[in-house]
């Protein structure tokens, strides 16, 4: 039981952080264009346009994200409950690569979105 505690709690730890970073960043952009906090591209760093279109659309993306990904998490968890250890710990790393994959993806459709809103120069398209 000890093992599907653990894994079920490193297994909310992407979809929590989806919902908690992506609530915020739906409201908040770091305040300054930044190499250390926040949605870093090359195209999301162009100007403070793009830096706060792209924070606002990851932001509602990842929050959206997270709470699909937290019933599907849960639900995978609890299939897995009272079973063997290395069970749940395939299942619970698998879940984790698979939540890791699609965390990192999320990336596509805001660089999709930056590019239709804005030019190469960093000014909105008309």
């Amino acid at each position: 039981m000890g093992v599907w505690i653990f894994m079920l709690m490193m297994g909310l730890l992407i979809p929590v952080s989806m919902i908690l970073i992506g609530g915020y960043y739906r409201r908040n952009r770091p305040g300054t264009i930044n190499a250390v906090l926040g949605y870093r591209t090359r195209r999301s760093m162009r100007n403070p346009k793009t830096w706060e279109f792209a924070h606002r659309y990851w932001g509602n993306l990842w929050w959206i994200t997270g709470w699909i990904l937290l019933p599907v998490t849960l639900l995978v968890m609890l299939s897995v409950r009272g079973r063997p250890e290395g069970t749940v710990g395939t299942a619970g790393s698998w879940l984790m690569g698979i939540q890791t994959l699609i965390m990192l993806l999320t990336i596509v459709p805001v660089e999709r979105a930056l590019k239709r809103t804005f030019g190469s120069d960093g000014e909105e398209r008309q």
